[in-house]
């Protein structure tokens, strides 16, 4: 029943919303094009152009989810009218519109062309909010084996968050992270809860989902001590020298996995794209990925300065204000 709720929610909420006005869903949905007309992600600097301001993005959720546009036509209209597209659209508002698309009644029932494509899109965040729900639930019991209304509180608490319906209701790659995430804890808590050391098969997993929610979001790398922590836990229980398979299998089945659903792609990117001749070692390779907040905030650590001029500054008040109104 709490999924049949969420789903109407998600859904009612994904036809309603106009398409591109949710947050970066236009520069979303620009990388879903060129993932739809290539059929690759961008390889080439050039292709991280083409493919927008987010071209530089780690590529798992819009390979996943471009084939709805390839399917429709990447080319098929009507087309959607992005406002910066051209810059007599910025006319009727003197430039001070809040609107990403200009909207027309291309957008009304029956949907055809790109508002097809993009309605379908977003229709595939469903399924993953689906995953993170579950996970959440499953989570949580085996937490509390004993007393199913934590689960049930728990999946309903993610399920029923206003801001977790509305990125499931539109294009975002956080839809697939979340799940990934929600997967990856739920093994490292039968990890962590196991009085064996995990087997390879286990500890294979742990690493495919890692690697998974690495070149889904490159934001990522933040769950490193997590990663860390359970590594360690896991080969230093008591009862290692009885168990069947060396801590060494595992870990290297750990490795094995988290290299080739990750390791691979890293090892492209910041061979093909660092910048450790303009910005040096760590800023350098942390610029091949893409994301400037990253980049500009490491070189920001190590020179002590701040890279770009503060766009506003808030009491403590104030900022958990912004934050509670932006998070509900």
């Amino acid at each position: 029943m709490l999924l049949v709720i969420f789903t109407i929610l998600t859904i009612y909420n994904s036809v309603q919303l106009p398409i591109g006005e949710a947050d970066d869903e236009t520069d979303h949905y620009q990388y879903h094009r060129f993932v739809a007309q290539t059929g690759h992600p961008p390889l080439t600097e050039a292709d991280r152009r083409e493919a927008g301001f987010k071209g530089g993005l780690a590529p798992l959720y819009y390979w996943l989810t471009a084939w709805p546009i390839a399917l429709v036509g990447a080319d098929s209209v009507p087309d959607i009218r992005r406002v910066d597209a051209r810059p007599e659209r910025h006319i009727p508002t003197d430039g001070l519109g809040i609107n990403h698309v200009l909207h027309t009644l291309d957008e009304v029932w029956p949907w055809r062309g790109q508002v097809l494509a993009w309605h379908l899109v977003r229709l595939l965040s469903l399924p993953m909010a689906w995953v993170t729900i579950i996970a959440t639930y499953a989570l949580a019991h085996r937490l509390k084996p004993d007393t199913p209304t934590v689960a049930l509180g728990a999946a309903a608490l993610v399920a029923f968050l206003p801001r977790f319906v509305i990125s499931s209701a539109v294009i975002n790659d956080d839809n697939l992270v979340f799940a990934l995430t929600a997967l990856l804890l739920l093994v490292q808590i039968i990890i962590l809860q196991r009085e064996q050391p995990p087997t390879p098969k286990l500890m294979a997993i742990f690493g495919a989902l890692y690697g998974l929610a690495l070149v889904t979001k490159y934001f990522s790398l933040i769950l490193i001590p997590e990663i860390l922590f359970t590594l360690w836990f896991a080969f230093h229980k008591k009862n290692m020298s009885h168990v069947p398979h060396p801590a060494s299998r595992a870990l290297l089945a750990f490795l094995i996995a988290l290299f080739l659903t990750a390791g691979l792609w890293f090892s492209f990117i910041m061979l093909r794209f660092n910048r450790i001749d303009e910005l040096g070692l760590i800023p350098g390779l942390a610029a091949s990925l893409g994301e400037p907040q990253i980049t500009e905030g490491l070189v920001g650590l190590l020179s002590g300065q701040s890279v770009r001029p503060v766009a506003a500054t808030y009491s403590l008040p104030e900022w958990f204000g912004l934050l509670y109104r932006s998070f509900w």
